[in-house]
């Protein structure tokens, strides 16, 4: 999974590509593990995908985004910048 741009200001665009369909789940986490978004949580298809997260509600500081599906889990580490 790719987080760009990163650090971001207000909106980041995560990217993932699924090799297989897949029931996906997308969340975001803040440096003491609670769950700040929940941004997929669903079934999709073969191929590549992408989703922005409008963080405007949220602290200036480290998040993690976190993608799991049937072909394994992937973090990536997010720098939020206000």
């Amino acid at each position: 999974m790719a987080a760009y741009p990163n650090p971001f200001n207000s909106t980041v665009t995560l990217q993932y590509t699924l090799p297989i369909n897949s029931f996906v789940t997308l969340r975001v986490f803040d440096v003491s593990g609670r769950e700040t978004a929940r941004l997929i949580d669903g079934p999709q298809g073969i191929g590549d995908h992408k989703y922005s997260w409008k963080a405007e509600n949220a602290a200036t500081g480290v998040y993690f985004a976190r993608l799991e599906t049937a072909a394994g889990i992937r973090t990536s580490k997010l720098l939020l910048i206000k």
